[in-house]
């Protein structure tokens, strides 16, 4: 996706410069037009562009908008327009997406857009209670008031997730270590058994013979396994990304 700047008039011919990340100028000219501009010019930002290009792509990390939040809040507080206090976090924003999205949500709040509004082009910005939250804080006169809240629930969710996280460290490295020396042990160890049982040309208990032919199998198929174990981890993880993972995931925790 690049990032194109744009020249245009409103309806009432006032010029308005901008940026606005697409797949193609088409798009843009879509865009602009939904918006009941007047084109006048539009060019491609290979600057914004490249700047793009980095590592963690579109994903805004939670830090990211927490701090985001907080100086619009103090901004707003301290009676300092909206328009001008977007100007200034996207002049400061070192996040090349999050700088795109706030310079998106200040051309739509300049052509008569609310600012939950706005917000809500951007889901994968800004979630559903933060949209609902800054509705709430524009309809009750106290925008300040609630984007500092937000900012505070979201530090507080922020705590909780890295504390769970730094609790599972544990746990996961001895089941880790755990798969890892049964797997030693079926590989290694139990073929060296294995031969001493044939030499005594006896049937063997039905467990251990259960447990020699795991071990068949694990060596004969190691790719298979580790190949297998490896898609699993990766389709866990994309699922728990999804809105109805995570609710099922967590939904007893």
């Amino acid at each position: 996706m690049a990032t194109y700047k744009y020249t245009a008039k409103n309806e009432n011919a006032q010029t308005i410069t901008g940026k606005i990340a697409a797949e193609s100028q088409t798009a843009v000219v879509e865009e602009l037009r939904k918006r009941k501009l007047t084109i006048v010019s539009i060019s491609e930002d290979k600057g914004s562009s490249l700047a793009s290009i980095s590592f963690g792509g579109k994903r805004v990390k939670q830090d990211d908008i927490v701090i985001f939040t907080r100086q619009l809040a103090t901004m707003v507080d301290a009676g300092i327009p909206i328009l001008e206090g977007l100007d200034a976090l996207q002049e400061q924003v070192t996040h090349a997406h999050l700088k795109t999205v706030i310079g998106s949500v200040r051309d739509d709040i300049e052509v008569g857009s609310s600012l939950s509004a706005a917000f809500s082009k951007h889901p994968q910005v800004f979630d559903a209670l933060f949209v609902n939250m800054v509705k709430v804080g524009e309809t009750g006169g106290m925008l300040s008031e609630i984007l500092e809240r937000v900012a505070s629930y979201m530090e507080k969710s922020l705590k909780l997730r890295r504390k769970v996280k730094s609790a599972l460290v544990y746990p996961i490295t001895v089941i880790i270590m755990a798969i890892a020396i049964t797997l030693v042990l079926l590989i290694k160890v139990v073929p060296t058994f294995k031969a001493i049982y044939d030499s005594l040309e006896q049937e063997l208990p039905a467990m251990t013979q259960v447990l020699i032919f795991v071990s068949e199998v694990i060596q004969k198929g190691m790719l298979w396994v580790f190949g297998g174990v490896i898609l699993l981890s990766f389709l866990i993880a994309r699922y728990n990304n999804t809105e109805s993972g995570r609710l099922i995931i967590y939904r007893d925790r």
